[in-house]
């Protein structure tokens, strides 16, 4: 029972979170199984975390608020405040050779801990204000300070400095803190790339061009009504606000955001979404169709040549549209599905054993080969399918109907299968089927 109820609350944990694209939470876990919530998540906590849809697709536990930072020629005092997902390891300011000292969580003393090469304090979910000092006998020229903080107040001397000198690795520049000021500014361009499938994908690409201080602002709704966000990707710390609105921390430069979010349900008109300044008023969207889910056409907004665009290149292959306010892309269905896809082009690999009795053999085939009108692949009778793999992973094997048929089902495209099948019958002479499923070429026996 023990190991039902734990596979149980595996699948609701999972097959929810796939279905509403967001955790479960430890509310809606049925009362029976809470109690192994614990346990089953061990080692698994990050699943909590917001995702940053990075190649590494990595769980970001931590947001890092301003760092205070007062720096004088024999010491330093440095403040931040830390909102956590789970319980984690959060970097502080300095290195192995200028120690943080003092190092205070919610103003009670608290260990500091070299943990992936340097120094951390562990902090427990939720909201955490973390204090601490350093101690050096002349001021360095360079400080350690976390990549991932996005805003900085630095003081050097009693003197503020307006704009710190910070490389992307994280080292801050303290006897050159400064670099040539500029006025504050933020320039907005943002490109969309509607992916016709089921879900309707959106695909935004934003890019900040910042000037001017560091600063948190909060940028207009991002997405159209009826899309969830699914994915965010930043080199910046951001997120996505119950709202919608894209909150940010900026810091001069040119940085380039992603995000990838679904919509509710059929989707047959797109337009922008409400926007303020500094968002730009137009935007340009690519249309990525998928004739073989349906056939649409455009109409409501004005085609562009996608190569006067600063669309990525490949985005430049799909038609590409200008989306101004007021203005609804409306996709007008033409037809539903393939009424009249393609043959299968397969080919059949077969090795045959014969068993040391005679009485039968024991077959191993390897189909490679595109599928765009079948399903699965049918053995008949007297055959009997006993393993199949496809692309390296096991697949089930079921029947259908009322026949004695053994079959496995996969996707459409691009097909590299290998089954292995038994038969009590005497070996027939080669041909292009096994009875059900027809080849394009045939080799082996």
């Amino acid at each position: 029972m023990k190991i039902k109820a734990l596979m149980v609350l595996a699948c609701l944990l999972s097959i929810t979170a796939v279905a509403r694209g967001e955790p479960l939470s430890r509310d809606q876990v049925p009362e029976p199984l809470r109690p192994w919530a614990d346990w089953v998540l061990r080692g698994h906590e990050d699943q909590f975390c917001p995702v940053d849809q990075s190649p590494t697709e990595e769980h970001r536990c931590v947001w890092p608020s301003r760092l205070t930072l007062i720096i004088d020629e024999t010491s330093g005092r440095f403040a931040q405040d830390f909102w956590v997902y789970r319980d984690t390891f959060v970097r502080l300011p300095g290195d192995s050779t200028r120690w943080p000292l003092d190092v205070r969580v919610d103003g009670k003393p608290a260990p500091t801990i070299l943990h992936n090469g340097v120094p951390t304090v562990f902090l427990k979910a939720g909201s955490h204000r973390v204090e601490g000092s350093l101690v050096w006998d002349h001021m360095p020229q360079i400080l350690s300070v976390p990549p991932e903080t996005g805003l900085l107040a630095l003081t050097v001397d009693g003197k503020s400095v307006d704009f710190p000198n910070r490389e992307p690795s994280g080292q801050l520049w303290l006897k050159s803190a400064t670099v040539q000021s500029a006025p504050e500014g933020l320039e907005v361009e943002v490109e969309r790339r509607v992916v016709d499938q089921v879900p309707l994908l959106l695909v935004t690409r934003i890019e900040l061009d910042v000037s001017g201080k560091d600063r948190e602002i909060t940028l207009g709704k991002v997405l159209p009504d009826g899309f969830i966000p699914i994915a965010l990707s930043s080199p910046l710390p951001a997120r996505i606000e119950p709202d919608g609105h894209l909150r940010i921390q900026l810091r001069p430069g040119t940085w380039e955001l992603g995000l990838t979010a679904r919509h509710e349900g059929p989707v047959d008109a797109l337009s922008l979404p409400p926007s303020d300044t500094p968002w730009p008023t137009q935007e340009i969207w690519a249309f990525e169709a998928h004739n073989d889910l349906r056939l649409v056409s455009i109409e409501g907004v004005s085609a562009v040549d996608p190569n006067q665009t600063r669309l990525p290149q490949d985005w430049r292959q799909f038609p590409t549209f200008l989306m101004q306010p007021g203005k609804v892309m409306r996709l007008i269905e033409k037809r539903r599905g393939n009424s009249d896809p393609a043959p299968d082009q397969l080919t059949l690999d077969r090795n045959l054993w014969l068993d040391f009795n005679g009485g039968g053999y024991t077959v191993h085939d390897t189909v490679c080969g595109t599928m765009s009108k079948s399903w699965r692949l049918d053995m008949a009778p007297p055959q009997h399918l006993g393993r199949v793999v496809v692309a390296g992973i096991d697949q089930v094997v079921t029947r259908s109907g009322n026949q004695s048929l053994a079959v496995s089902r996969f996707v459409k495209g691009n097909c590299n299968c290998k089954p292995t099948a038994g038969s009590n019958a005497h070996p027939r002479a080669c041909r292009a089927s096994d009875g059900i499923t027809t080849f394009s070429q045939y080799r082996g026996c």
